[in-house]
């Protein structure tokens, strides 16, 4: 009787303690066990840190109108994660209405490596040609960028045209007939082909 009072004082769904040995198979091993601060399954730490520094800058930039404070967000954003385009934009915007050029053409230089594709390579490249050109005055280096936008994609005119005024800025007759030919093949429209 004895034995049936103590099973009965004990709740149905109460387990037994595990062995010693049990537990030391179910902890997981330090190779494997996840971080402290993750949970299983949660996107990994620099990505979601890199955001939440982004948003700080959004809020000291656009709230707060502090920009001293919103730039230091946004550059521990972009160390954390340079790929974050959001981030790249309010660097850029705060750049532009600084006149803070030359930092501007190695934001956009930097920015070259996270492009999607060949075309938007070659985009970033004609801005960053734009700004060195028009706004520092460097032209050894807007030729430089705009000779690797027209490699990566040569119909794209838009560099073409920006090739076009340097090298008749300069004075460089051999470009501009490579450039001409260039544009005339670029033409999608077939009457202007020939003319």
């Amino acid at each position: 009787m004895r034995r049936l009072r103590t099973w009965a004082a004990r709740p149905a769904h109460a387990a037994r303690k595990p062995s010693r040995s049990r537990l030391q198979q179910r902890r997981p091993r330090p190779s494997q066990s996840p971080s402290p601060r993750r949970r299983p399954g949660a996107p990994p730490a620099a990505p979601a840190a890199a955001y939440l520094a982004y948003e700080l800058g959004e809020l000291y930039e656009r709230r707060l109108a502090d920009e001293a404070r919103a730039v230091k967000a946004y550059g521990r954003a972009l160390t954390l994660d340079p790929s974050l385009r959001p981030n790249l934009w309010a660097i850029r915007r705060i750049f532009y209405r600084r006149g803070l050029w030359p930092n501007l053409a190695k934001l956009i230089g930097a920015e070259v490596d996270y492009a999607r594709d060949d075309y938007e390579r070659a985009d970033l490249l004609l801005e960053q040609a734009r700004v060195s050109s028009h706004q520092v005055g460097d032209t050894a280096a807007a030729r430089e960028a705009l000779d690797e936008a027209t490699r990566i994609a040569p119909m794209h005119q838009g560099a073409l045209l920006e090739l076009e005024r340097l090298a008749a800025r300069e004075n460089d007759g051999a470009t501009l007939l490579d450039v001409w030919e260039r544009l005339a093949e670029a033409v999608e429209h077939v009457p202007r082909k020939i003319s």
